[in-house]
């Protein structure tokens, strides 16, 4: 049978594969305009959760005595490390020292053998300034969230307050 346009026989199926092509590449566009706005959101979210558990794991911190052996400051640091985007929690003494951890084998490091030492700097302001900081790092990578405690000294001893941080790493 012969068709009666033989033209058609190849712009018919040319137009649909042209306008299929078409609509793929319009889907391909707004999917990659939602991702980007998404991943916004996730990083947006993502700071939120750090700043509440940092500020609850915080507040609970600061009404008990702080030591390696607590176990109530464990359960606490532990409890935060439920959350599957955190990867180390850590309380640092004021010598920079991690007193608890999430990760058993940095306990008694000090901050330049951890992960925190990237963000040396931000922990220090964090304590010098007595104020909480959660910050995004340069890659757009991890989430990084800093709680000062001024804890009492301990039982019996009539120093001052000593300046301890709890610190998270987020993996965004």
């Amino acid at each position: 049978m012969k068709m009666p346009y033989p033209l058609l026989k190849f712009a018919l199926p040319a137009a649909i594969l042209m306008v299929a092509v078409i609509g793929l590449i319009g889907l391909a566009v707004a999917h990659y305009r939602q991702v980007g706005l998404s991943s916004q959101q996730a990083e947006a979210a993502l700071i939120n959760r750090a700043t509440a558990v940092g500020n609850l794991a915080a507040s609970l911190l600061r009404e008990i005595d702080l030591n390696p052996q607590s176990v109530r400051a464990r359960a606490i640091v532990n409890h935060a490390t439920g959350d599957p985007d955190l990867l180390i929690a850590g309380l640092l003494d004021e010598r920079e020292k991690i007193m608890l951890s999430n990760s058993r084998e940095l306990e008694g490091a000090s901050l330049e053998q951890t992960p925190f030492l990237d963000y040396a700097t931000l922990i220090r302001q964090a304590r010098e300034q007595h104020v909480n900081k959660v910050a995004v790092d340069r890659q757009r990578v991890q989430i990084i969230g800093v709680f000062p405690l001024a804890r009492r000294p301990p039982v019996g001893n009539s120093g001052p307050a000593q300046n301890t941080v709890l610190a998270f790493i987020y993996d965004l």
